[in-house]
């Protein structure tokens, strides 16, 4: 009887340790993939319009989502844009110190080259901002086409050490639209400062 027990109690300790080894190397390969739960550390959302019909035809309009996990602030912005062909300057946005840009796609004319987007920073201390994204611009770039439409993805992730504690939003600014004169080319006439509160 005894003989019976023990041969019993090993049959159902392999079966637990054999039943443990599978679950730990599905962990590990990652079998146990769970779907994310919507606005999961969403804090604000923040929706913006730049645009103004009378000066020209083109406009950015989007939402900042601002989402926290534990210390850490990301901020997604999704914006639809569209900057018409007289519109050689086409669309900036202006970056707040203490950002970085994590990841940046864009569809505008349906291309996926780098060609109508591009990051630039000054370090000019006078300046209000020190980064700022262009979007379709064709001003004094011969292998872009003037105009197009699409979608523009920024996401960043907000370095803390880089602005004061108790910074509670941040400020980005978007200009789009140019005027011609006979002596010179002005961008950027209509713009726009938006508000992003991180929580």
């Amino acid at each position: 009887m005894n003989k019976n027990i023990m041969a019993l109690t090993a049959v159902i300790l392999a079966v637990v340790i054999i039943a443990g080894g599978f679950y730990i190397i599905g962990n590990v390969r990652g079998d146990d993939v769970k779907d994310a739960v919507p606005n999961d550390g969403l804090s604000t959302i923040t929706e913006f319009d730049v645009s103004d019909r009378s000066k020209t035809e083109s406009f950015a309009n989007g939402t900042f989502f601002v989402l926290q996990e534990k210390n850490k602030i990301h901020i997604k912005m999704v914006a639809e844009i569209f900057v018409e062909e007289a519109d050689k300057g086409g669309v900036e946005i202006y970056l707040p110190d203490g950002l970085v840009i994590t990841e940046i796609v864009c569809s505008i004319n349906g291309c996926i080259s780098s060609d109508y987007v591009a990051i630039w920073e000054t370090s000019d201390n006078s300046e209000k901002y020190h980064k700022f994204i262009q979007i379709a611009r064709s001003l004094y770039i011969p292998d872009v086409s003037s105009g197009g439409a699409g979608t523009l993805i920024v996401e960043y992730d907000l370095d803390r050490s880089a602005i004061d504690e108790n910074v509670s939003s941040l400020d980005f600014a978007i200009a789009l639209g140019t005027k011609y004169s006979d002596t010179s080319v002005s961008t950027g006439i209509v713009h726009k400062t938006i508000n992003v509160p991180l929580s």
